[in-house]
């Protein structure tokens, strides 16, 4: 049984048009698709909070992806500025920030 169970892409931030709040210098940025994919599932599990921590696997379950493509989509982001990585030490597992949410506004890369 899968512990990983989160809300369809953009779930929180829907406007009333049905319609995903994603920040439009993201979309002009040049990252991948998939780089974009992961970072809306990204926003959509941090549900609110500044960071969020979840495996790499269970992002690859979710994506439908290997984890070695995580990994890449990741770097992606990171080296485009849009993701911020820290690590937990108690779990071993990576904390993701994300850059431009709705909430702080885009900043400089």
């Amino acid at each position: 049984m899968d512990s990983f169970i989160p809300q369809p892409y953009g779930a929180r931030k829907i406007d009333p048009n049905g319609k995903a709040i994603v920040p439009y210098d993201l979309i002009t940025s040049g990252v991948s698709p998939q780089s974009l994919m992961l970072w809306l599932t990204l926003d959509t599990l941090r549900e609110g909070n500044q960071w969020v921590t979840v495996p790499e696997d269970d992002l690859a379950k979710y994506l439908k992806v290997t984890i070695r493509s995580v990994q890449r989509y990741i770097a992606e982001l990171r080296d485009a500025g849009w993701l911020e990585i820290s690590k937990d030490m108690r779990t071993m597992t990576n904390c993701y920030k994300l850059i431009g949410t709705y909430e702080q506004g885009r900043k400089a890369a």
